[in-house]
């Protein structure tokens, strides 16, 4: 495997969903849906590489609003491989999307219709406004009132002209209607944010490569104690859309989008805000020393043979840049020992902010929403935030010093008894896997982040095994996960159900394999 230690070794990463026939790529050997365990992970020499332009794309979620799914009258037998790469017939129940209305391309422009096309005009235009004002209820009630207003126009405007250009109001109708579905997740995010009056922040501290040197998970809600929880830079996990890497990893590849997306897939919470602090900011946000007490020292081997001592343990006044030194610092001693120093800087540093009102505006100038972030940091820093390491178990990873995993269980409840007022869905999440089945960069790290937002689990990104699914599959593993499954097709906004009952997974609830319908986030 490639380690972090030297950041041009990711120079041109590229997610793994790559296909055989991209330039310069190779697409990595690909199982069956449900195949994979939890704790599976990809041979690093398998992992393609793209050209530097197409990794500086960014994933857009492409998602829309959900249309009604009503299951076919027969039941269909389809050969699908088993896990271990087999033919086998199962019976599957499938289920399509209604095809939406009739083309009405043969309606001349200004010619007098007969009298069938009129009655279908007539009918279609009732049948759309009816539709404008259920659509207006409906997202009324998620708050989401000023987009909706702009879609009732859309559909009554279609209705009133159906017989001029209708089919070309419908297409902008649809590419409208999608827009609102891409911003319904932010504004349930912040209608829970201010609901419960609660914040998370993620604080990423970074080194000059853009390497991701401390993560700090900072949550706040009324009538709670404020927490401040550390993960570990090597902490192993699902890095939507690129496989099984480390946390620091997602800040070479991608940068804080997929950190913060990593994080929230891990815990199964929503996440607000995210700052990252480059070299110096930390100590430019300070114009005072701060209280650090130090569990450890922090000792630096010389590379000669020598070792010198940067700071002394126990309770000092340390200056900006010696605090600073201290959170970037490895030293000599294990990942945890570094974190446990990270936690005594970070413990002094949330006390100033506390103490000094100009130290908050200043890490939230490091932001898009500046005032948002000052107030969370303001808040979170009054009520005194306990300081804590999140609950991990070392991992043998081969070529790393060390490594760290996430139990789902022990996460599940330290995030309910630390941070329940962030927690996406209650209960267990369900966990899915999703496969590249279109041969597109980009698909299943744009699928991923609609679904991780929507509180799923995703537990496997990888390739189908081939490229030829002109529409999505959305196969529960089991009756029993048939609503996850309705729901995920209702915010792809396309595709099929299908139900695997012979040989269910006990690995994953679904597995998704993005065809040619859903577009990737390749610009």
């Amino acid at each position: 495997m490639t380690t972090p230690d030297d950041p041009t070794d990711f120079e041109g990463h590229q997610p793994q969903d790559v296909p055989a026939d991209v330039p310069d790529a190779e697409a990595a050997d690909t199982p069956r849906p449900g195949a994979h365990g939890e704790d599976s992970s990809d041979e690093r020499g398998d992992t393609p590489v793209a050209d530097e332009d197409t990794l500086a794309e960014k994933a857009v979620p492409e998602e829309v609003t959900p249309e009604e799914v009503t299951p076919e009258e027969v039941v269909v037998d389809e050969a699908v491989l088993d896990q271990e790469g087999t033919e086998e017939a199962v019976v599957l129940e499938e289920f399509a999307l209604d095809e939406g209305p009739e083309d009405v391309a043969d309606v001349e422009v200004g010619a007098a219709p007969v009298e069938g096309a009129a009655k279908w005009a007539w009918r279609l235009s009732l049948g759309l406004m009816i539709l404008a004002t259920v659509v207006a209820g409906l997202l009324a009630a998620r708050q989401v009132a000023g987009p909706v207003g702009d879609v009732a126009v859309e559909i009554t405007d279609f209705a009133a002209d159906v017989g001029t250009g209708a089919w070309d109001q419908w297409v902008e109708w649809g590419a409208t209607l999608q827009g609102v579905a891409t911003e319904i997740p932010e504004r349930q995010i912040e209608a829970q944010r201010q609901l419960a009056g609660s914040d998370s922040l993620l604080l990423i501290v970074v080194d000059d490569a853009g390497r991701g040197l401390s993560f700090g998970l900072l949550t706040n809600a009324d009538e709670a104690d404020a927490t401040l929880s550390l993960l570990p830079p090597s902490l192993f996990a699902i890095l939507p859309g690129y496989g099984d890497f480390n946390l620091s990893d997602a800040m070479i590849f991608e940068g804080p989008e997929l950190a913060s997306l990593t994080v929230s897939n891990v815990l199964g919470i929503r996440i607000d805000e995210t700052v990252v602090i480059g070299p110096g900011q930390l100590a430019g946000s300070l114009d005072d020393p701060i209280q650090v007490d130090l569990p450890i020292p922090l000792i630096v081997d010389q590379g000669n043979g020598s070792q010198v001592v940067v700071a002394q343990a126990g309770p000092q006044l340390r200056a900006p840049d010696q605090a600073e030194t201290i959170m970037v610092t490895a030293g000599i001693g294990t990942e945890l020992e570094w974190m446990q120093r990270q936690a005594a800087v970070w413990d002094g540093f949330l006390a100033a902010i506390g103490s000094d009102p100009d130290v908050a505006p200043r890490l939230g100038a490091l932001t898009i929403d500046p005032q948002a972030v000052t107030g969370a940091l303001a808040a979170s820093a009054a009520s005194a935030p306990n300081v804590t390491l999140l609950p991990v178990s070392r991992v043998a990873v081969a070529g790393a010093d060390e490594g760290f995993k996430v139990d789902a269980a022990a996460a599940a409840d330290f995030v309910v008894e630390r941070m329940p007022h962030v927690i996406l869905r209650a209960g267990e999440r369900p966990r899915v896997e999703i496969l590249n089945g279109n041969g597109r960069v980009g698909t299943t790290r744009a699928v991923a982040e609609s679904l991780v937002r929507r509180g799923f689990r995703v537990i496997n990104t990888d390739n189908a095994d081939n490229f030829d699914f002109d529409t999505s599959l959305v196969i529960s593993q089991g009756r029993e996960n048939r609503v996850f499954a309705d729901e995920v097709l209702g915010i792809l906004g396309t595709g099929d159900i299908q139900l695997e009952l012979r040989a269910p997974s006990g690995v994953v609830d679904l597995s998704i394999i993005v065809g040619h319908d859903i577009p990737a986030g390749e610009g």
